[in-house]
């Protein structure tokens, strides 16, 4: 049955909040109705079979378990002869990952992110991804869980609002929606809006953090040269900060430069550890970049609701 009105409308997202709130995506604002015109060319979009996409969970899961045990033995035998030093090192492993990410217009790659909301670490979310650095443009489409949702943002469209859509019912109930990036409700089940999403954020987070830190010295820092994630080598920077202050988001924080690329692949966020926890933090955010292609052309119509590959519309 189709529903229409505001007031309809308004009853299915109460509907939807009692349903489960994995659907955040999708219960929050107003519904967006697909415009069947437009070029109905072929995308680029390519299938995933489940064999393929279980690969690819165990293999993250048992990446980040062995990252976990290497960083052990990796901070044994590694310290810093000075920790200024180390800091610039760091510092340098950013630039050059600024200076790369200059030259790239767009990429894709399987987005694999895991966060703490609310004290509960979640599961790992693998996602397929498109990023387009001017404007900035990201399209996400989600493999498992919430298998088939999708979620659309350019900066300067769509009144710099995401387009979202879940599946199943709540789809047909909701349908595709605008939704505001940084709507207090949606935050709740994320710790970033998708405005900070991708590398080029990434970048420019760390940057800022490590010359703050350079500024005002709060922490240690180490670069390993040999770490590894997948088949690629990386240097490994690990952050730890001992003390709680307003310009440290966590108490550690370990990233992985790719050496091929100079980009950053991987990064990984832990909260200061409390009486009880595990002495080197609990597990905030992780986020992985795997399979990443820089060498893609991608336009406007990989970005538009309206791609025939895409899903979004009532149905």
């Amino acid at each position: 049955m189709l529903v229409s009105g505001a007031v309809a409308r308004t009853t299915f997202v109460v509907v939807l909040l009692v349903l489960g709130s994995a659907s955040a995506l999708v219960v929050f604002g107003q519904s967006w109705q697909r415009n069947s015109a437009g070029p109905q060319r072929n995308a680029g979009v390519r299938l995933m079979t489940p064999e393929s996409l279980e690969v690819i969970r165990q293999t993250a899961v048992q990446q980040s378990s062995k990252l976990a045990r290497d960083d052990v033995k990796q901070a044994a035998a590694s310290m810093p002869v000075q920790p200024s030093s180390q800091l610039e090192r760091a510092l340098e492993l950013a630039y050059k990952a600024r200076r790369a990410y200059q030259s790239i217009r767009g990429y894709t790659c399987i987005f694999i992110k895991r966060e703490r909301i609310n004290g509960i670490l979640g599961p790992m979310e693998f996602i397929r991804m498109k990023v387009r650095t001017q404007p900035f443009s990201i399209y996400m489409q989600w493999l498992q869980p919430h298998t088939g949702r999708e979620v659309i943002y350019v900066h300067g469209r769509y009144g710099n609002k995401l387009l979202a859509h879940d599946t199943g019912a709540k789809k047909i109930i909701a349908g595709t929606v605008e939704l505001d990036p940084q709507d207090p409700k949606l935050l709740k089940y994320s710790r970033h809006p998708i405005t900070e999403a991708g590398i080029g954020n990434m970048i420019a987070k760390l940057i800022r953090h490590w010359e703050a830190q350079r500024r005002w010295p709060s922490g240690n820092v180490v670069v390993l040269d040999n770490a590894r994630v997948d088949t690629n080598v990386c240097w490994c920077v690990k952050c730890v900060h001992p003390r709680r202050s307003g310009q440290n988001a966590y108490y550690r924080i370990r990233v992985f430069f790719d050496k091929r690329t100079e980009l950053p692949i991987r990064c990984e966020g832990y909260e200061w550890p409390l009486h009880g926890d595990d002495p080197n933090g609990l597990l905030a955010e992780e986020y992985t970049y795997r399979n990443l292609r820089t060498d893609v052309v991608l336009s406007s119509w990989d970005f538009s609701p309206h791609n025939p590959r895409y899903n979004f519309g009532r149905f």
